[in-house]
C-alpha cells in the first residue's frame, strides 16, 4: 500500500469512537478533520498504527497547543488518537500481549478503563 492514502471507513470510525468516548473538546472541528484526514506512513513495526495530516484548506485546528491525546482500551491494549497544534496526527495502539496486533481492534471492545 503506498502513502499518502485515503483513511479506510474502519479507521474514520475508530478514530471517532475514540474522539467521542473521551469527550475530546471541540468535536465538531475533529469530525471535520476527519473527513480531510490522510493516512501518511504506517508505523515500522507490523502494528496497524498509521501517522495523520489533514488538509488545513478544507478543516480549521481546534484551539489546542501542543499535543493532547484521547486513548481507550481493548482486551490487550490501547488505542490512541494525538492531536498535535490543534490538528490529528496519529492513530495507534500499543499492547502488552506478546504479539503486536495486525487490525485494529472492533469498536465494540472499547473501553474507557483499562482491564
Amino acid at each position: 500500500m503506498s502513502y499518502p492514502r485515503p483513511l479506510t471507513d474502519t479507521e474514520k470510525a475508530l478514530i471517532l469512537r475514540v474522539l467521542e468516548m473521551t469527550g475530546a473538546p471541540h468535536l465538531d472541528k475533529l469530525r471535520s478533520q476527519v473527513e480531510e484526514a490522510v493516512a501518511t506512513e504506517p508505523c515500522p513495526c507490523p502494528c496497524p498504527s498509521i501517522g495523520l495530516a489533514v488538509d488545513n484548506e478544507k478543516a480549521q485546528p481546534i484551539p489546542h497547543g501542543g499535543r493532547l491525546d484521547a486513548e481507550v482500551y481493548y482486551d490487550t491494549g490501547a488505542v490512541m488518537v494525538w492531536i498535535d497544534d490543534g490538528w490529528l496526527s496519529n492513530l495507534e495502539t500499543w499492547w502488552w500481549s506478546d504479539d503486536a496486533p495486525v487490525e485494529f481492534p472492533p469498536l465494540d471492545s472499547l473501553r474507557t478503563t483499562a482491564p
